[in-house]
């Protein structure tokens, strides 16, 4: 039964020091939704416990452009917000153990060009994510998995220059705990990102 599988995995995670799982749950206002839960275990009056909190995890709906049009990527200031939401969900993701980068950039919610994109998308195509280690390793791109593996000085066309400026903005904008940064992976056009540190 569900109600018993799901109190031996909250009950296990709490006592391995605390985990973040990630199950379907049904409420009338909700409906059918995935839910994400922190359980940690704890001790009081010689009685053991296990504490869960948790929230509903689905992308909002898409922030519309003037005159409540679809938002293109290049429209503000809707484009900021969704790319915001998108960075926090692409957060949220890694809390639960199946997070992994090739999953989540392969991830129709993304609205990337995968094989698993459909037309339920919500992101419009030219808002993507895209993550580097800080080594300057590409790690996934929802819109080009072809640069999964590749360095930060590839991607810039063998421009180190570029690449190592590039690294260096990355790099400052999640050490402060996320910042809106410029860039151009070959210099011809601009694109800004909002940059968070996982």
């Amino acid at each position: 039964k569900f109600g018993d599988w799901l109190l031996a995995v909250l009950n296990t995670g709490a006592w391995v020091g605390g985990q973040w799982l990630t199950y379907r749950w049904t409420i009338p206002a909700l409906g059918d939704h995935t839910k994400v839960s922190l359980t940690v275990g704890v001790v009081w009056n010689n009685t053991a416990y296990f504490l869960a909190t948790g929230l509903a995890h689905y992308p909002r709906p898409r922030a519309e452009s003037p005159q409540c049009k679809v938002c293109p990527p290049k429209s503000m200031p809707c484009a900021f917000l969704n790319a915001q939401s998108l960075a926090a969900l692409t957060h949220m993701e890694f809390l639960t153990p199946a997070g992994n980068w090739p999953d989540i950039a392969n991830d129709r919610t993304y609205g990337s060009r995968h094989h698993n994109a459909t037309g339920e998308a919500i992101w419009p195509a030219g808002l993507t994510m895209f993550a580097f280690d800080y080594n300057g390793t590409c790690v996934a791109d929802s819109e080009d998995a072809s640069l999964m593996g590749k360095s930060l000085v590839e991607i810039c066309g063998g421009d180190v220059s570029r690449a190592a400026e590039l690294a260096g903005r990355f790099k400052a904008a999640a050490d402060k705990g996320g910042a809106w940064v410029s860039y151009s992976w070959d210099g011809s056009s601009t694109l800004a990102a909002y940059v968070l540190k996982l």
